[in-house]
Parts: structure tokens; C-alpha cells; sequence
């Protein structure tokens, strides 16, 4: 799909105001990531900081090659209530308004992490306070987006082994408060305001050949077992696929991993895919491998990228900084068109 004239036409009015783009982005011949991942049952779609929606360029062409767009730390609390009772949507309604125009599915970070709290939150989250401070928070937020959201990531990256439980659970204010029933409480507040969304879990560090990553795996697998087991609303697994190419990519223990999460009657998002790399082929042949065992497993419905254009010389995003395709583009191309139909 080539790019529109009017995206051409507006390239020299902003490049003076986004000074990263050196010259205008190269006409598109190649069908977009979004056609090859629609033709086969997938979803592709990147996180996208709100500031970058001001720049009609970069918007124009978010739109061509993705069907998703999701926040980055948008959706954090600390941007969301950085005060007790006081919301700041300024951003996230950006996002879910330039979703909404454009016709793009949005689905927001994690509404519970461990990082990206504000101050308040240490006097907040106690045994007397915390399902309060919960409810509070997830409640509004939830409430303002129904109906606007494909899918949520309620819960994220909660797994630590190095902390030293059984269940390998983070220590985090709210496990020393609530407990693992935690976990149950968010997802439960977020069923009971929003019936329609897909409600899923995320977690981080899942790929390597490492004895942590595969503690990792484990961990994840217990979680989710006791969720299913406890009737929690659960349908998703979101993978934040955090690459390094020289790390060890165990595909074997990976597949076999989708596999179990798959046979639970969990769904699977790849999220947050990047990659560091000292070179661009190396990001690009280590993402690929990652991608095609992932798209292996049927229960795996969509990939979500950590960004559209790399910055600071990094390689691991689909376009580079003038918004041009590059190797990791051609990787997922390659990954999606080889894959099965859903």
C-alpha cells in the first residue's frame, strides 16, 4: 500500500516541528503489516506515545500499517491519579480518541503493576485501605473506556522468583496488603463495569533459555491455574516480549509454554516486542525467530509492537526514525504471511 498523497504533501509543513524525521518517508509499495495479519485471524498493532499524534505524518502512517494501537504509560497510575481522587485522562483520551477517528481497536496498559505509583500510594495501600485504593482507581478508569476497549491488561508483571515464595509472586505493597486475592479483587472490578472486553494478564521474561526465565514460565503457568481455578474472569495471557538478541532464545521450552497457557482456554497477545541489538540484522533475525514460534500456537491472536519508529539508534521497531520500513518490518512480514489462518 503506497502512502497517501496528503501524507506526502504534509511532510515539509511538519518537519520543522519534529526535527527526529530527517526527510520525507519513501512511498509504500508492499501490502501494510495489517493486511498480512488480518488475512490470517491476527491482529498488529504498536504502542504509541500520545505527544506523537500531533505530528500528521506520523499518524497517517500508525494508521496504513497498524489495526491496534495500545498506551505507552499512559495508563499508568501515577499518571492517571497522581493525587488522591484526582484524575488526569488528558492523555489516554487522546489516545482513545485518535483510536476511535481512525477506527483502530485500543487496548491499554496494566491497571496494576508493581511500578509506576504515585508518592500517595505508600500510605494508600494498607490491610484497612487497599481493596478501597483498588476499587477507586480501577472503577473510573474502566467505567470512562467501556465499549472503547478491545482488551485490557488488568494485572502485569507480578511474577518474581528472586523474591523467594513458593508461588513465586512479587512482593509488592498490595501482595503484603490483600495477598494473591489481589489479583482476583482487579480483575473482578473490571468484569462487573466492563462485560464485553477481553481481560487479561501480563508478564515479562518469558522467552530466554535462563534458569530465571524458566522459573519464570513456571510461576506464570501456577498463576494463571490457580486464577482459572478460582473462577476468576481471566481470557488472555499478554507476553511483554522485551528481546535481546544475544540473550538464549529457547523456542523448544517457549512453544511448549504457549502450548500450556493455550490448553487452559487462555487466548495470547504478544505485547511490548523490541529488541536490542548492536546491529540491525541481528534484531531482525532474532525478532523474526520469536514471532514465527509464537504464531505457531493458534491460541496466539495478535502482536503488538513496543513502538512504530526506533529513536537513539535502536533497531528493534518496524520502521527506523524517518518512518521508513526496515529489517524488522520485513521480519514480521515474513512471520505473518508464513503463518497458519486462525
Amino acid at each position: 500500500m503506497a502512502l497517501s498523497r496528503r501524507s506526502l504533501l504534509a511532510a515539509t509543513a511538519v518537519l520543522t516541528a519534529f526535527p527526529a524525521f530527517a526527510q520525507s518517508p519513501k512511498p509504500r509499495e508492499e501490502e501494510p503489516l495489517i493486511l498480512r495479519a488480518h488475512r490470517k485471524g491476527l491482529i498488529y498493532g504498536v504502542a504509541v506515545p500520545a505527544a506523537s499524534l500531533s505530528n500528521p505524518i506520523f499518524g497517517d502512517i500508525l494508521t496504513d500499517e497498524c489495526g491496534l494501537i495500545t498506551t505507552q504509560g499512559e495508563a499508568d497510575w501515577a499518571t492517571l491519579q497522581p493525587q488522591p481522587g484526582r484524575f488526569d485522562f488528558t492523555a489516554f483520551d487522546r489516545l482513545a480518541s485518535f483510536a476511535q477517528r481512525r477506527n483502530l481497536l485500543f487496548r491499554p496498559g496494566a491497571l496494576l503493576r508493581h511500578t509506576a505509583l504515585p508518592d500517595w500510594m505508600a500510605e494508600a495501600v494498607t490491610p484497612s485501605t487497599a481493596g478501597r485504593t483498588l476499587a477507586e482507581h480501577i472503577g473510573p478508569v474502566v467505567a470512562r473506556y467501556r465499549r472503547r476497549v478491545h482488551s485490557w491488561d488488568v494485572v502485569g508483571e507480578l511474577i518474581e522468583p528472586a523474591h523467594g515464595r513458593s508461588d513465586g509472586l512479587r512482593v509488592t505493597p498490595w501482595l503484603r496488603s490483600m495477598g494473591p486475592r489481589s489479583i482476583d479483587v482487579a480483575f473482578r472490578l473490571a468484569r462487573d463495569i466492563d462485560r464485553d472486553a477481553l481481560l487479561a494478564y501480563s508478564e515479562a521474561g518469558l522467552d530466554s533459555g535462563t534458569p530465571e526465565h524458566a522459573a519464570r514460565r513456571r510461576a506464570v503457568l501456577g498463576l494463571l491455574e490457580w486464577l482459572r481455578g478460582r473462577g476468576v474472569p481471566l481470557g488472555a495471557l499478554s507476553i511483554v516480549s522485551r528481546l535481546e538478541a544475544e540473550a538464549p532464545f529457547d523456542a523448544q521450552a517457549f512453544g511448549d509454554f504457549l502450548r500450556e497457557v493455550a490448553g487452559m482456554g487462555l487466548r495470547i497477545v504478544i505485547t511490548g516486542l523490541d529488541v536490542t541489538a548492536s546491529r540491525a540484522d541481528r534484531a531482525a533475525e532474532r525478532l523474526g525467530r520469536y514471532v514465527e514460534t509464537a504464531l505457531a500456537e493458534k491460541a496466539v491472536i495478535g502482536v503488538v509492537s513496543a513502538g512504530l519508529a526506533n529513536s537513539d539508534g535502536g533497531h528493534g521497531l518496524p520502521l527506523d526514525g524517518d518512518l521508513n520500513r526496515t529489517s524488522v518490518w520485513a521480519a514480521l512480514a515474513r512471520a505473518f504471511d508464513a503463518t497458519q489462518s486462525r
